[in-house]
């Protein structure tokens, strides 16, 4: 296995452990934005809202942590061209909802502030956009998928990649 082929791997389970770690801290510990909105919620709807909080926290982490694992193990174990194009298609795709997202969001907030009636949108949200565009995760998620879809695409993985599993 070619350098750049092992450190793709190792970028990649590493970046999963990290945000899987981080998701279950902020679950652990969620921030005073979180207890303000909950604290607006009628006390009936208070669990109701933690359980769906969990369950939308662990949905979403198994969404984009599975097919980075499984893509990124396909290429590099098993050596399959596709898992490499299907990693990459599935870092184009979390960018590209990261950033609609951010947009959609800021556009929502400049739209109340010129209304002068903040009010229209959630506390939670507001945070949820401002921290899209100020949070260093944004950029150093990012970075970090890029650098690794790099190292899949760079000229000595694509020597290993085109060598069938056989004549080695």
């Amino acid at each position: 296995m070619p350098t750049s082929v092992r450190v793709f791997w190792w970028i990649c389970a590493l970046w999963v452990v990290y945000g899987v770690a981080m998701t279950v801290w902020a679950l652990l510990y969620p921030g005073a934005d979180y207890f303000s909105y909950l604290a607006k919620l009628p006390s009936s709807l208070r669990d109701q809202a933690n359980q769906e909080r969990v369950y939308w926290v662990v949905k979403n982490t198994l969404l984009w942590a599975v097919p980075i694992l499984t893509f990124a193990s396909l290429a590099a174990f098993k050596r399959l061209n596709w898992a490499r194009w299907a990693f990459a298609g599935v870092l184009a795709v979390n960018l590209a909802v990261d950033l609609l997202m951010a947009n959609l969001l800021l556009q929502q907030l400049i739209g109340a502030a010129l209304v002068h009636d903040v009010r229209l949108l959630d506390v939670y949200f507001q945070n949820i956009a401002l921290q899209n565009w100020q949070s260093p995760w944004l950029y150093l998620n990012s970075s970090v998928l890029l650098s690794a879809t790099g190292l899949a695409f760079s000229p000595q993985s694509r020597v290993w990649f085109s060598k069938t599993m056989g004549k080695l």
